[in-house]
């Protein structure tokens, strides 16, 4: 069983799957920003140096269902300052080019609620920006970060998922 995990893009046989629902939750993310009439995304990634495919990348998985569905909701996605990032470009020099460049209401969608308060936010209030006030933020995970520094977060479940994962076991 695999639970929130990175997994091949062939299945194994005699292998029972429980993965996260990344089109939907792309959908969601995009739905989210626009109720809150954000205008530009922008997804700061994590960097996977070793990148062997978007099937080896829940990030990049997810980072494309963001676009489909903000598209069709009239949101921009910074594709750029995801790859630049994705790739190891410094944070602190690519997300302040990325936000200086905004000339819309602008949301931050976070891979890990721990990636936000320790990378990001960090950043914006270098720039002299608060990010509670010019930002929409919305994490992932729902840890403690989140409501320990004020921001929306995704809440997979994942006590619900391990659950049913033992009674697929079992």
């Amino acid at each position: 069983v695999f639970l929130l995990r990175y997994h091949h893009f062939e299945e194994f046989p005699n292998a029972y799957y429980a993965l996260t629902d990344y089109e939907d939750m792309g959908r969601r993310i995009a739905e989210y920003f626009a109720e809150r009439n954000v205008k530009r995304i922008l997804y700061p990634a994590v960097d996977e140096i070793v990148y062997k495919g978007a099937w080896s990348s829940m990030q990049v998985t997810l980072m494309g269902h963001i676009k489909k569905y903000a598209e069709k909701l009239g949101i921009g996605l910074d594709e750029s300052l995801f790859w630049r990032l994705h790739s190891g470009a410094p944070i602190d020099v690519v997300l302040p080019a990325a936000i200086e460049s905004s000339k819309e209401s602008t949301g931050i969608f976070c891979w890990s609620d721990s990636y936000c308060t320790m990378r990001v936010l960090p950043v914006i209030r270098n720039m002299g920006l608060d990010p509670r006030h010019d930002f929409k933020l919305l994490g992932n995970f729902n840890t403690i970060h989140s409501a320990e520094y004020g921001f929306d977060t995704i809440d997979h479940r994942v006590e619900d998922i391990a659950e049913i994962g033992v009674k697929m076991l079992t």
